[in-house]
């Protein structure tokens, strides 16, 4: 549920803040893009270095705040910014910035470019119909109108149709290098089925949207937790029981959810199953290097129709990839695979 855009550096130049309200709109835009916003720059990295420049220009009393907000994304660099990968944009010199936003935006269809009033005049002359904004009239805009609306306003994902899921669902994605699905009910071996529908949903719209999604070598990880945990002071038959149940259920998800998705999909996909011993595993997340995104009841989004969408709450979670971590880095559970 990310917004995108591309800034020309130009757009933080000291000359813009003269006018009535521009350090307020552009504190406010950097503050969207760290709660739930992606800036697209180019392969080298003009774009970013230029901003940061221009930004560390301005006048103290313009500076400090835009400043710190700055910093605060550089040191998420692969939450807030993505290189576009096109080569054709190599030929497009750094002197040439305007230009160069303008191509990364058109390749990356972002839902702005964000511009200095001055330089706006120039694109739409060159393409009346190319969407820009000002950074001047950034609070009032539809972006941000739209940027909150993501952030705070999602409802339960019933009350949507398919294909508004979709795009909320692609929003968070589409420029993904990895998907993680955490779920400690995919390991208990039930409704394997409905999990591998919910998945098979969101993968295949990373395949039709993804802008890196073209790439074999990606990972898709499914991580979960075994269905029994088995405790060393238990009877040894009891044990056993438990590593019997642990193993036919971690079977059915591999034959029932894993493998199915590893035949129609190039990527690499796999499962991990978790010991989770000291019980910190269990909301369910989305996570990809730009967002986490929790998913309230799981990846069982449809009912047996396919069609129909479940109850469930969906919202960006970023404050959880530390917690994410922490379940990555649970042993893994002993399971014959």
């Amino acid at each position: 549920m990310l917004m995108t855009a591309v800034v020309a550096p130009s757009a933080f130049c000291k000359d813009n803040y003269d006018l009535p309200g521009y350090r307020e709109n552009a504190e406010m835009f950097l503050r969207g893009i760290r709660s739930n916003g992606l800036l697209i720059v180019d392969p080298d990295g003009f774009l970013k270095d230029n901003l940061i420049s221009e930004i560390k220009t301005l006048p103290i009393k313009y500076k400090t705040k835009i400043n710190i907000l700055m910093e605060e994304l550089l040191k998420n660099k692969r939450k807030h910014f993505v290189n576009c990968n096109d080569k054709g944009l190599e030929s497009f010199k750094k002197n040439n910035l305007l230009n160069l936003a303008y191509n990364v935006n058109s390749i990356c269809n972002t839902d702005s470019l964000i511009l200095s009033e001055m330089d706006r005049e120039e694109i739409q002359k060159k393409n009346p119909d190319f969407k820009t904004m000002t950074l001047n009239g950034y609070i009032y805009s539809e972006f941000e109108e739209n940027r909150r609306w993501l952030m705070e306003d999602v409802p339960p994902i019933d009350q949507l149709d398919k294909k508004k899921l979709a795009e909320i669902i692609t929003r968070s994605i589409r420029f993904a290098k990895y998907l993680r699905f955490y779920d400690k009910q995919i390991g208990r071996g039930k409704n394997t089925s409905h999990f591998r529908k919910g998945i098979d949903f969101i993968l295949n719209l990373w395949l039709t949207n993804g802008y890196f999604a073209v790439q074999n070598d990606l990972e898709v990880e499914v991580i979960t937790c075994q269905k029994e945990i088995i405790y060393d002071d238990e009877p040894a038959s009891k044990q056993s029981e438990k590593k019997n149940s642990n193993q036919e259920a971690y079977n059915k998800v591999m034959k029932e959810l894993i493998k199915p998705l590893q035949e129609k999909f190039k990527w690499k996909i796999k499962l991990l199953v978790k010991e989770d011993k000291s019980g910190i595993f269990h909301a369910r997340h989305l996570e990809a290097q730009p967002a986490v995104v929790l998913f309230d009841r799981g990846f069982d989004l449809f009912m047996p129709d396919g069609e129909t969408i479940k109850r469930n709450i969906i919202k960006i979670d970023n404050g959880c990839f530390e917690h994410l971590k922490e379940c990555q880095k649970l042993d893994e559970a002993s399971i014959e695979k």
